[in-house]
């Protein structure tokens, strides 16, 4: 019985771990591995997920995120928050199958999340530099 409980633990850590790391909607904390590579980004949400865990853009610049919900019926956006919690950004939220670009205005350099405010489990980190 404890052989089980242990290796029921393993599994646990393990699946913890594994949603912990980059694969199309996963965590936003972490390391941050992408880095700004112009003005104008994209993100997609597809089966509850974004189709990437990483987004960046560089400091104290506006941009734009063309964001496409490809989740027919669902409801989904792109919220930016700093490490209080705070909303820099709120884009619309978009129901059913459609693309948006959002504006946004210039952030200061730092480490941000961005996730869905109506599925707050798809999120990721939002690299400024």
């Amino acid at each position: 019985m404890r052989r089980m409980a242990g290796a029921m633990l393993g599994v646990a850590v393990a699946l913890a771990l594994g949603a912990c790391s980059s694969g199309g909607g996963g965590g936003g904390g972490g390391t941050a591995t992408c880095a700004p590579a112009g003005t104008s980004l994209s993100v997609a949400a597809k089966g509850f997920k974004f189709d990437t865990d990483c987004l960046a853009a560089p400091a104290d610049t506006a941009f734009t995120i063309e964001f496409q919900n490809q989740d027919a019926g669902a409801p989904h956006n792109v919220a930016i928050l700093d490490d209080q919690g705070t909303k820099p950004f709120t884009g619309a939220i978009v129901n059913g199958v459609k693309t948006v670009t959002y504006q946004v205005g210039a952030l200061p350099a730092g480490t941000y999340t961005f996730h869905c405010d109506v599925h707050t489990t798809m999120n990721g980190a939002f690299v400024v530099k």
